[in-house]
């Protein structure tokens, strides 16, 4: 079906008053016609929820829903093809999770899973028990197939379950079969992991006012200035490299350089980069203090890397990492695509080896010259988007600004 979407207008309620009707009339341009609406804002006889604020972003208290599925013995799983636990509540963050299971492993063998959901959601816990199998298609085609089946399914009511009371209980999935399950109902009370506000951190704070007095001095020797500037009068200066793999690398490479050279590099403040830029970044940063040494060592091991054979990078002992690490990450519950693999063979291209520092370590190492002011403050950005079941439709698109934080 196409849209049959006319014309779209926005109106501010935020000074509609209860109780009181307001009439607006809205001029639609493309047919030159007038749309009359009435607004109403009246007391809900709904019960207040709770919300949690910073006063921009709204979020409900978050439960997480923590258990154990067990295979019960009365569950006969047949040999052929895959069998799968399958948990699913809707209006959770996790939709649904898959759990594989063998026919003949231990009947005690325990299942761990942790699903979040918002605390005045009223949904159910449903639970299946799935087949698949792959089978060779009919004719010529040397194509296979995969046909699933589900072997049984049951449903637990969510709000059924007590808050901070474990529960054991057997779930029936019908056909005489069931499953184990202990779950146990938490109201998460920690603190968010990321820090929301309006202003910088502490923390950045006091690094942009030991970082200024560094630029205060490299602006003075490079400007041949009488007197240091004051901190107030100190600019703050970004530089931002763009995307473009290798080309992005280099460039980036370059523009430090010839910062450096010129004696500048300690007036900037704060660097970032996209997609090849940040390949330069990693490398950096893994020297917490590389901006006070000659940019042409690295620049020169970056030359013999890219300029070097490639063919180490498909050898059965670099497929083999490739696997692992992406069976880790689906462990973790990532959606693997190619573009991990892709940027696994891009670590090779740019390491040649496996990298010894994870991704936290480079944080521990940006904090060290975080903490000193003696490097350029680098942002981390970390973009994810949630899609709908409709691949046309962009459901969310969150952007988040990793602040370097103890």
């Amino acid at each position: 079906l196409v849209s049959d979407e006319l014309t779209s207008v926005v109106f501010d309620v935020t000074g509609i008053k209860p109780g009181c009707p307001v009439k607006n009339t809205f001029k639609l341009k493309e047919d030159k016609e007038e749309l009359d609406v009435v607004f109403l804002l009246e007391k809900s006889s709904d019960t207040p929820t709770e919300v949690l604020t910073n006063g921009v972003l709204v979020a409900y208290p978050c439960l997480s829903l923590q258990g154990v599925i067990t295979k019960d013995e009365k569950l006969k799983l047949t040999e052929h093809g895959t069998n799968q636990f399958k948990l699913s509540l809707p209006g959770s963050y996790e939709k649904q999770l898959s759990f594989p299971c063998k026919p003949d492993c231990d009947q005690n063998c325990e299942i761990p899973f942790v699903i979040h959901i918002g605390k005045d959601m009223c949904s159910e816990l449903g639970v299946e028990v799935e087949q698949t199998i792959t089978v060779l298609q009919d004719g010529a085609s040397p194509d296979f197939e995969t046909h699933s089946t589900v072997l049984g399914s049951g449903t637990v009511p969510f709000h059924s379950l007590p808050l901070g009371k474990p529960i054991e209980m057997t779930v029936p999935l019908g056909k005489e079969q069931s499953v184990n399950l202990y779950v146990k109902a938490e109201q998460i009370k920690r603190n968010l992991d990321v820090r929301l506000g309006f202003d910088l951190c502490q923390e950045e704070w006091q690094f942009l006012d030991k970082r200024k007095k560094i630029v205060s001095q490299t602006l003075s020797k490079a400007l041949r200035l009488r007197e240091d500037p004051s901190k107030d009068e100190v600019p703050v200066v970004a530089v931002l490299g763009s995307g473009g793999g290798m080309r992005a690398l280099t460039s980036f490479y370059g523009s430090l350089l010839g910062l450096q050279q010129l004696n500048l590099l300690d007036a900037v403040i704060y660097l970032c980069g996209v997609s090849g830029s940040t390949w330069c970044l990693s490398a950096l940063y893994q020297d917490p203090e590389w901006s006070r040494k000659d940019l042409r060592e690295p620049i020169s091991n970056a030359q013999d890397k890219i300029s070097s054979s490639k063919v180490g990078a498909f050898s059965s002992e670099r497929l083999k990492y490739y696997f692992q690490e992406l069976s880790a990450m689906e462990s973790q519950g990532r959606k693997v695509s190619f573009t991990d693999l892709w940027g696994l063979i891009i670590e090779y291209f740019l390491l040649q080896k496996v990298r010894s520092s994870k991704w936290e370590n480079m944080l521990l190492l940006s904090w060290f010259s975080f903490l000193h002011s003696c490097n350029v403050l680098v942002r981390y950005m970390y973009l994810f988007c949630i899609h709908s079941e409709r691949t046309d439709v962009l459901e969310q698109l969150w952007v988040l600004m990793i602040f370097l934080k103890k």
